[in-house]
């Protein structure tokens, strides 16, 4: 709804009051799931990477970039957000700029916390790479015509892709 609301009026004009009325909610139980505002509207959960995902990836027995993909594609995926709600979100964006400032914030956090992830099982270098190659193809795999069934499988094949740019540079 805080999505909606956005839409309706634009991300200025929405309270985090008007949020947790609509939803039924008390302020403080609004903030145990979202870190502001624009992470309510932008569907980015506070949770951050859980101990069973990470505990997962740590063990995993698949190539650094692959078991990667697994995980970032399980964390967009435990956010709720349809194909739908992703393209929702993408209007937002472009409709409030503001909002830009706060999913690059998110991001870079996320970051942070799936770099220090993968140094349990990678190379700096290689590290560097894989996320680089993961971040690069997120907004491609998530946001392309076709719909998302396997989102895993989807950020994969969009690595490959860039690969394959990359390869003919």
């Amino acid at each position: 709804m805080a999505l909606d609301f956005t839409l309706e009026r634009g991300a200025a004009d929405v309270t985090v009051k008007e949020i947790c009325d609509e939803a039924l909610v008390s302020t403080r139980t609004f903030f145990n799931y979202y870190g502001s505002k624009a992470a309510a509207i932008l569907g980015i959960s506070a949770t951050g990477i859980t101990d069973e995902q990470r505990e997962r990836f740590v063990t995993g027995t698949g190539s650094l970039l692959a078991d990667t993909c697994d995980l970032v594609a399980d964390f967009a995926e435990s956010s709720g957000l349809t194909r739908e709600d992703r393209l929702r979100v993408k209007s937002a964006l472009k409709a409030n700029p503001e909002l830009g400032y706060e999913m690059f914030s998110m991001m870079h956090s996320f970051r942070c916390a799936l770099r220090e992830v993968l140094a349990q099982r990678g190379e700096p270098r290689e590290v560097g790479l894989v996320l680089g190659l993961v971040f690069a193809a997120v907004p491609l795999a998530y946001t392309h015509e076709g719909g998302v069934d396997d989102p895993a499988g989807q950020l994969r094949e969009t690595v490959a892709e860039l690969g394959e740019v990359a390869r003919g540079v």
